[in-house]
């Protein structure tokens, strides 16, 4: 296709890049914002929280996009993140709940996890992208 029109893979791609990157911006800004509500100022708790709700919609929108864009490597990394984001809300719910310290210490572990595999799926999606640069090769691997 033209570059006018471009490929549905070709701006699935773009659209669910676009969605992880957001993600690893807002998953930067909530290490930065847990930092400075530690050591600053206690009143940007409230910033991470919000921070880490919006997360959602980036990681659902690529998972829904790479699945109706059949990006099978794609959608495998994205099905991981949004487990792993089910996951960090349990923990800050088990936490809230009086479960045991364990549990809230590993929220940021988790979250530092979630970071990993949100810059292994960018980093993979650009790979694609040059690759589909070179070929009419799809995503669907």
């Amino acid at each position: 296709m033209s570059a006018l029109f471009p490929s549905p893979a070709r701006s699935a791609s773009r659209y669910v890049s676009a969605c992880v990157g957001a993600t690893v911006v807002l998953m930067l800004l909530q290490f930065l914002m847990a930092g400075l509500a530690l050591f600053k100022d206690g009143g940007l708790w409230a910033c991470h929280v919000i921070a880490g709700f919006l997360l959602v919609v980036p990681i659902g929108a690529a998972l829904v996009v790479a699945l109706k864009a059949r990006m099978r490597i794609v959608t495998r990394y994205a099905s991981a993140l949004l487990g792993a984001y089910v996951v960090q809300v349990g923990l800050v719910i088990a936490g809230k709940q009086g479960a045991s310290p364990l549990w809230q210490s590993l929220h940021p572990f988790n979250g530092a996890l979630m970071l990993v595999g949100a810059v292994a799926l960018l980093m993979e999606l650009i790979a694609l992208r040059r690759n589909q640069r070179g070929s009419s090769r799809s995503f669907s691997g």
